[in-house]
């Protein structure tokens, strides 16, 4: 049985190249692996969305719950999305329309 498990953790296949290596990778990984090369700043904005994501579902389920009356505590212990994006609004820069100017 153990050599059945040795079998099924080595699915991922590659044929040595770095492309090959790279499709057999998690996509999460795979990604990682292309922001840290090309710009590191892709991984601050995936953990920006994936917290909003994760925020805005609990919230929500929150509130299917005290719909329900399964759940007493207010929705309000959750941050606003206001608060969660208050770190990352100092990357933000003016809009290039209001930046350019006419000829």
């Amino acid at each position: 049985d153990s050599n059945k498990d040795e079998a099924n953790l080595n699915t991922n296949q590659h044929d040595g190249s770095e492309e090959s290596y790279m499709e057999s990778l998690h996509p999460l990984l795979q990604f990682k692996i292309h922001a840290v090369k090309s710009n590191e700043i892709l991984l601050m904005v995936a953990d920006m969305i994936a917290s909003v994501v994760s925020t805005l579902c609990r919230r929500m389920e929150i509130e299917q719950q005290y719909q329900d009356r399964q759940y007493s505590a207010s929705i309000d212990e959750l941050p606003t999305l206001e608060a969660m994006m208050e770190p990352y609004l100092d990357f933000t820069l003016v809009p290039w329309w209001e930046v350019a100017t006419a000829p």
